[in-house]
């Protein structure tokens, strides 16, 4: 159910009328359909919680398709800031899996704008919103201007596919997807991160495998004891390379520092592995 909130009348708002309509259409298909593929509702307005939504009947959606553009304007599109703070609150508590399905189609200067809020979303902004979905722990997906209804040049690959082809690359055969979950009582924060430049980071139940993803690079300091039990690699999320980290300790703790240009910060992935 695509954007099931969008009324006629272009009025998008939260209305609990929108959700006990998708809950008596999940029912209805549910009891007519043979094949019982997952009912999904991909949402306009961000609150209040999908569990609170569907809180009289929640098995009846059984799948989130979350949308959530992060910050989208001239001076900070770059950054796609605040998607997984939101991701948290909108999803919290919610009992089914969840899907981060779209967060701004990447803009082709070539083309005619098309939708104004596409304007600034670059390739920059596609990465990082990919990675800070990763990053909530949530399969993502993304659009772009080419494969916009009004164009569909769908022969034509825009910066961002290669970018999240690395993504695919870093959760497939570097580190497994499926064995991380947040953990972030790993990452000991700075009370001086701006929006959009905390760390994020993911972590095995086991704790042999830790990643973490710093959206501007800079400084991270960690809640682990022994850090030579691992292996330390920093992972270009623009390249795909892999690199030796080292650490360091700063104010007694195990700090790893990345930066780069600081009129153009770019993200990076430390990954950590147990030795074995």
């Amino acid at each position: 159910m695509n954007e099931y909130e969008y009324y006629p009348n272009g009025d998008w708002h939260y209305d609990p009328t929108a959700d006990r309509w998708a809950v008596r259409m999940a029912r209805w298909v549910k009891s007519i359909a043979p094949h019982n593929h997952p009912i999904a509702v991909h949402n306009g307005p961000v609150e209040p919680p999908f569990a609170e939504r569907f809180r009289r009947d929640p098995q009846a959606i059984d799948v989130i398709l979350f949308q959530c553009w992060g910050t989208r304007d001239k001076d900070d599109a770059w950054l796609a800031a605040g998607i997984e703070d939101q991701i948290k609150k909108s999803l919290d508590g919610w009992p089914g899996p969840a899907i981060f399905a779209e967060y701004g189609y990447e803009r082709n200067p070539a083309l005619k704008l098309s939708f104004p809020p596409f304007e600034f979303l670059d390739q920059n902004h596609t990465r990082r919103g990919a990675w800070r979905g990763a990053f909530s722990g949530l399969c993502v997906m993304n659009g772009f201007e080419n494969t916009w209804g009004p164009y569909m040049i769908l022969d034509e690959d825009q910066s961002g596919v290669h970018q999240l082809s690395l993504l695919k690359h870093f959760f497939t055969e570097i580190v497994p997807f499926q064995i991380l979950q947040p953990s972030f009582d790993l990452i000991i924060e700075n009370e001086e991160y701006k929006p959009g430049h905390k760390p994020l980071c993911l972590g095995s139940d086991d704790r042999k495998q830790i990643a973490v993803y710093l959206p501007v690079g800079g400084e991270v300091s960690l809640n682990i004891k022994d850090i030579k039990k691992y292996n330390a690699r920093w992972f270009n999320p623009r390249k795909g390379d892999l690199t030796p980290a080292r650490s360091g300790i700063v104010k007694e703790r195990v700090t790893f520092v990345k930066k780069d240009n600081e009129n153009e910060p770019s993200d990076w992935v430390l990954v950590l592995e147990a030795k074995e």
